[in-house]
């Protein structure tokens, strides 16, 4: 709103490129506060990067837009409504798409069923560039992904500080041929075991990055292991 003011009459024809809130000191998301991204997107036909860094993400409607190329969304806690309206919408044109999806607790609601959707090619079909990150559910998205033809269209696929473990890790094992056709799978700061990690590693070599991995049972000496997606607030 403060970008755009009350009303829709303002048009930033020219615009190309634009990131909202990813300020230098790094606050916490919760301080930022978005608003409704299919605003802008309508504002600004010509736009072809955006990036958005904060809390309280909004997508309110269906939006068609033939400049789009890359769209990321960073955040603790990506309600399922702007997934759906997103996913909805119509960006033949877009190459890139990074959703970060965060905690419950900081507002996260997508499932995997919203995200069907997405692993049918003929929707999003000049997507090469795939993040689903920091995801509560990336042991379902690799799932999805390894039943559905949108692997065999990606170049780069980021699955980074989600809750992949044993169930994920043995789908990428068990397709491993499939991902082999990818230039980079990040794998960083999830929840991967060390004999898990060393055997991704074998299978795809130069291809995966295993990063830093979280041990499950930290700060849970008598529990079950706890998998959470990497940031929320």
């Amino acid at each position: 709103d403060a970008l755009l003011g009350d009303d829709d009459s303002l048009r930033l024809d020219q615009l190309r490129e634009l990131t909202l809130g990813e300020f230098e000191d790094r606050c916490p998301f919760a301080w930022v506060r978005i608003g409704d991204l299919a605003r802008v997107l309508l504002a600004c036909p010509k736009l072809e990067r955006l990036r958005a860094w904060g809390s309280e993400i909004g997508w309110t409607q269906t939006v068609q837009h033939g400049a789009l190329e890359r769209l990321e969304l960073v955040t603790g806690g990506l309600a399922s409504e702007v997934v759906e309206a997103l996913l909805r919408s119509k960006l033949p044109r877009l190459r890139r798409l990074d959703l970060w999806f965060g905690q419950p607790g900081w507002g996260a609601s997508a499932t995997i069923e919203q995200l069907r959707p997405l692993f049918d090619p003929t929707h999003l079909p000049e997507l090469r560039e795939l993040g689903l990150i920091n995801a509560e559910f990336t042991d379902a998205i690799v799932e999805a992904l390894v039943g559905s033809r949108r692997l065999a269209t990606l170049e780069r696929l980021d699955l980074s500080r989600g809750t992949l473990h044993e169930p994920g890790a043995a789908a990428i094992l068990t397709h491993a041929a499939a991902f082999r056709r990818l230039r980079s799978l990040d794998l960083d700061a999830n929840y991967l075991s060390p004999a898990l990690s060393e055997a991704l590693a074998l299978a795809l070599p130069g291809v995966v990055r295993i990063g830093e991995q979280v041990d499950p049972t930290i700060g849970r000496p008598e529990g079950p292991p706890g998998y959470y997606a990497a940031v929320g607030e």
